[in-house]
């Protein structure tokens, strides 16, 4: 696993509402997509720390010592699942796509 860092797009924010953790679409074209993404304890968790700037290094470490796992090979396969399954559906963003945001905008 790289030490890779993901970031919040700023498209969705997480709710709670009454039992379920939620991500809502904030973003217009987030609310394009009209769906909300209901979370679980572990993906929440996940979510949570991407948004403080930890690696999938340390969310991965930090997970190891909160959550049980019958297997240590699934949690690294949970992450690698939710990591990519948040990016494809533009919840977070990887320090390569930022980095080449950023760098288009000043040539």
């Amino acid at each position: 696993m790289t030490s890779t860092r993901l970031f919040n797009t700023k498209n969705y924010i997480l709710r709670k509402i009454l039992d379920e953790i939620i991500l809502v679409p904030i973003s217009p074209d987030a609310r394009k997509e009209n769906k909300l993404i209901v979370l679980n304890e572990s993906a929440a968790f996940f979510y949570e720390s991407f948004c403080q700037g930890l690696t999938k290094e340390e969310v991965l470490e930090l997970a190891k010592s909160r959550f049980e796992f019958e297997i240590e090979s699934n949690i690294y396969s949970d992450l690698d699942i939710f990591s990519n399954e948040m990016i494809s559906l533009g919840v977070l963003e990887g320090e390569s796509s930022i980095d080449h945001r950023n760098t288009l905008g000043t040539n």
